[in-house]
């Protein structure tokens, strides 16, 4: 089935969902493709599996975690772990129970940041840096070697064999599971990392007032990748669209959009309140979900959002139909010259030269689920579309 981006009834702005406003999400994550999940400031979680019609209240035990704020969530094929100010929680049966699972760790506060490698389980923390778990949460150590005892760990991300940490003092890197650690600065101008991710094997990591800096070589060198933003502003959420070269960066001033894998940024905040404090971001079935510190949680379609993105996107006189097809639809406009649809890899997969009318029909039913951009031709000028294949 074809799902053509620009269709009647998307609506064109964020849109705030029916999360409770007073409640302030820090963390979230998507679950089973349908699920999305927040932790907030009053304990627990707010699951929807509707896209943000309703939402549905998980919360572990409350006499062990009235008032502790979960502000971290990471999912391991069907055990959700979030993180709160005292400890972690594991829940095997979708956030309907909740096991305490860092007793032994008295002494550690404030659990920022949680990341899976392979069967292990790293939770990065305030006061006892990094530790680990290699049997599921049943225990835990330290895994503390070459890190600062200065600063708290904000975020964690893994990249094939690595794992890196983002802290206040910079990012880490340890390429032995955690038993060491080595600072990987060079080039970050700004070493206060709220928020990291990978995407393909380049990492990208948000600061506090520096913006985003991007690194290929494993973080021996990093680069400022700021064009289009606005700054000084604090970069607390890095997401990127699966298999296309979409990357979502959630800021202070809004939510912000590289369609071209982080080279340059456009703001796709229409809709929101001015200065919304983005806190998380997360991609969940057809749409994007913003955290705010100010208004509770937003959602926009993501077909609407990266249609058109960094092309001329005067497309009034263009139409694709109809929608949702079997894979055969029709692209429609005057003056059409040419048709070039490419994949996400620039691959080349579909042509039409010297058209010369108003319609062509165009079939990918043939083609694997996914994005495509349909390049068009109309005399001279260039425009983009996007199509999923899903």
């Amino acid at each position: 089935m074809v799902v053509l981006l620009s269709i009647t009834g998307i609506k064109a702005q964020w849109e705030q969902t029916t999360f409770p406003s007073v409640v302030v999400p820090w963390c979230s994550a998507s679950h089973g493709g349908s699920d999305v999940l927040f932790g907030t400031d009053m304990g627990g979680l707010y699951i929807t599996a509707d896209n943000g019609e309703t939402w549905s209240w998980s919360k572990p035990d409350e006499d062990s975690i009235t008032g502790d704020a979960v502000i971290s969530i990471v999912i391991k094929d069907s055990d959700i772990f979030i993180g709160t100010f005292w400890q972690i929680f594991l829940s095997s049966d979708n956030g309907n129970t909740w096991v305490p699972v860092t007793d032994t760790f008295a002494s550690c506060t404030h659990y920022r940041a949680l990341a899976i490698k392979g069967t292990d389980i790293f939770a990065g923390t305030d006061y006892c840096g990094i530790i680990k778990s290699s049997d599921n949460g049943n225990s835990w150590f330290l895994a503390n070697n070459g890190l600062p005892n200065c600063c708290g760990v904000n975020s964690l991300v893994v990249n094939d064999s690595n794992i890196f940490a983002g802290t206040y003092a910079g990012i880490f890197i340890s390429s032995d599971n955690g038993s060491t650690w080595s600072a990987v600065n060079n080039g970050l101008t700004d070493t206060f990392v709220l928020s990291l991710t990978v995407k393909d094997s380049t990492i990208f990591a948000g600061t506090q007032n520096g913006g985003i800096y991007f690194s290929t070589d494993n973080g021996n060198n990093w680069t400022a990748s700021n064009n289009g933003l606005t700054l000084p502003d604090a970069i607390h959420s890095l997401v990127p669209y699966p298999n296309s070269s979409f990357i979502f960066a959630g800021t202070y001033s809004g939510v912000f959009l590289s369609y071209n894998d982080g080279n340059s940024w456009v703001s796709v905040s229409q809709g929101l309140p001015a200065n919304p404090a983005i806190s998380t971001i997360t991609i969940g079935g057809t749409y994007a979900f913003a955290g705010t510190l100010i208004s509770g949680v937003w959602r926009r379609q993501l077909l609407e959002m990266i249609d058109g993105i960094g092309e001329n996107n005067n497309i009034e006189q263009l139409s694709l139909y109809p929608n949702p097809t079997n894979g055969e639809f029709v692209l429609k406009g005057d003056g059409i010259i040419s048709v070039l649809v490419q994949n996400v890899l620039g691959v080349i997969i579909f042509t039409s030269q010297d058209i010369e009318q108003s319609s062509i029909e165009i079939d990918l039913s043939n083609y694997p689920k996914g994005i495509y951009f349909v390049n068009i031709n109309k005399r001279e000028k260039l425009y983009r579309k996007i199509i999923v294949i899903q």
